[in-house]
């Protein structure tokens, strides 16, 4: 079933009095004209609240448009609605409007669902409740991670070094020759007649 569109129509009007002198005869026990309301699609549903200037509610009403009234002299039309159902606090806009028409009081309970007291509230389809958005800051990009770091090479191996021939020949003690002795005796020898001469 389709939901009823809700509409609040306000007029210019400071009291409820000058709203029945000035636009009575769009209100009937049966029907309801939006005077000056854009037109609206025959047979769709619609719940109103026609408040005044001030915002005071004066009628909840419930029903579907059935033609668009047109506009005739100093009256300006707009959708006009069969009524299905209205509370009780409307009724008195109702009476006066209809009183203010010259329409005969209704009789017994002709009109047993405008009598009723609905509250129009209750027929909505209960309201979602909201769930706060929770706007998250943009996660900072992640920046790659260090490449590792490369293990210490080991140290170079050093060769250890022969050495030379040269070297080596420094380095080997030195043998006395095999004619020391023969040598240092000429060498005695020869200083002894050195020294006897």
């Amino acid at each position: 079933m389709t939901q009823p569109k809700r509409i609040v129509h306000q007029r210019p009007y400071g009291s409820l009095e000058e709203l029945i002198e000035a636009e009575a005869w769009s209100i009937t026990r049966e029907r309801l004209v939006l005077v000056g309301h854009p037109a609206i699609p025959d047979g769709s549903p619609l719940r109103v609240d026609l408040v005044l200037a001030s915002g005071e509610r004066v009628l909840r009403a419930e029903g579907k448009v059935v033609d668009q009234f047109p506009s005739e002299g100093d009256r300006t039309g707009g959708p006009r609605l069969a009524l299905r159902r209205v509370t009780r606090d409307s009724q008195k806009l109702i009476n006066l409007a209809s009183a203010h028409n010259g329409a005969p009081p209704p009789r017994g309970k002709q009109f047993s669902l405008l009598d009723m007291d609905i509250d129009l509230e209750q027929s909505l389809p209960p309201p979602v409740a909201e769930v706060p958005v929770v706007i998250h800051p943009p996660e900072p990009e992640l920046e790659p991670p260090p490449p590792p770091e490369p293990e210490p090479e080991p140290p170079p191996e050093v060769a250890a070094l022969e050495p030379s021939a040269d070297e080596q020949a420094r380095a080997a003690p030195v043998e006395p020759p095999e004619e020391r002795e023969t040598l240092l005796e000429r060498l005695r020898q020869r200083w002894s007649r050195r020294n006897s001469d």
